[in-house]
């Protein structure tokens, strides 16, 4: 049997957390930790087969950050995807929720880090592609990142606490993700569903930018960034932002094919009340290119908006067999990197 490195993954319950597991445990053991694992304990992980998986087990985060140490020593890799869904209403306990799940977990992080002898050789630690202004702009990982709202405060406070902690045997790379797409998580089910009550039109002007990326990019690029010399803030998402107006039309284009009802800014802040969550979510314009990424060499599998939901809207089956025939394609040059 081949030799697999260990991955420890925070935050692993969540859509993105078993989507890495489901990708990568041929080549990787995962250890997998939470709050909730009542039988693991004493540095012990449990094994609980039904949630992880193969390849994956759990562990219970210890109270002392200094006892998570013996099971990240040696490790190849620490991923923390830990953080409170902000699909919620920003209430006052929410908030607090949302910040402490993500500074806290990532400072109790860095202390276990920094216990050990031999700590993991790479951290990767999630953000948010939401760091920037709300812009028309492109938005590089050069360009300015001045806080003032909610959710940008938060990911300045999340970075923070990463950069805070100073374990120099380690590489450590920050991914500014943005919305991830794929059939059994992510944004992309409930926008399909919004289609088919025919609510895909314009939300608010329709000029917000939109930065996305389908799952098996997502993946592809948390391995490209394990295994090379990346370091730094990365933004992860397709290097062609493109408008809500012209993304919702394409969402509607196929099939059922129904007429849409655009959604004015004042009817997307009501939907947003009913549903219990926030019409920033939608509203707030993110025109984030990858450069760094591109620059290193990484090509994304699915380039654009079209290649994402040709793929999500295909049955499974088909999906499966054209991604594992697809060739190697380049990159977009950044000067192409423009709305449609």
């Amino acid at each position: 049997m081949a030799y697999k490195r260990l991955i420890v993954l925070a935050g692993g319950s969540g859509y993105l957390g078993r989507l890495l597991i489901s990708s990568l445990s041929d080549r990787y053991e995962f250890l997998v930790l939470g709050r909730a694992y009542a039988k693991a304990s004493a540095g012990k992980p449990a094994v609980t087969p039904v949630e992880a998986g193969e390849g994956a087990e759990y562990l219970k985060y210890p109270d002392k950050p200094e006892d998570l140490a013996p099971a990240l020593e040696g490790a190849f890799a620490l991923i923390n995807l830990a953080g409170k869904s902000v699909d919620c209403r920003y209430t006052a306990k929410n908030k607090k929720e949302i910040m402490d799940s993500r500074v806290k977990t990532t400072t109790y992080l860095g202390k276990a880090v920094n216990a050990c002898a031999m700590p993991p050789e790479v951290w990767v630690n999630l953000s948010s592609a939401t760091i920037y202004p709300d812009s028309q702009e492109l938005q590089t990982e050069l360009s300015a990142t001045p806080g003032g709202n909610f959710s940008e405060d938060v990911c300045l406070a999340w970075e923070k606490a990463f950069q805070d902690a100073h374990e120099h045997r380690t590489r450590k790379v920050v991914l500014r993700c943005g919305l991830v797409f794929g059939r059994s998580g992510g944004a992309f089910p409930v926008l399909k569903k919004l289609a088919s009550f025919c609510l895909a039109g314009k939300q608010g002007n329709g000029r917000q930018f939109m930065s996305v990326l389908h799952e098996n990019d997502f993946v592809r690029a948390m391995e490209f960034v394990l295994n090379e010399r990346c370091m730094g803030a990365y933004n992860l998402c397709i290097p062609r932002p493109i408008q809500n107006i012209d993304f919702m039309r394409l969402l509607a284009s196929y099939p059922p094919k129904l007429p849409q009802i655009d959604q004015p800014r004042w009817l997307v802040k009501l939907g947003a009340l009913l549903i219990r969550t926030e019409a920033e979510l939608v509203l707030k314009s993110r025109c984030v290119i990858p450069e760094r990424l591109l620059n290193d060499g990484f090509y994304f599998e699915f380039e654009n908006l079209k290649d994402i939901l040709d793929d999500l809207n295909q049955p499974y089956f088909q999906s499966a067999e054209k991604s594992s025939a697809s060739p190697r394609t380049g990159n977009f040059s950044l000067a192409s990197c423009s709305s449609e």
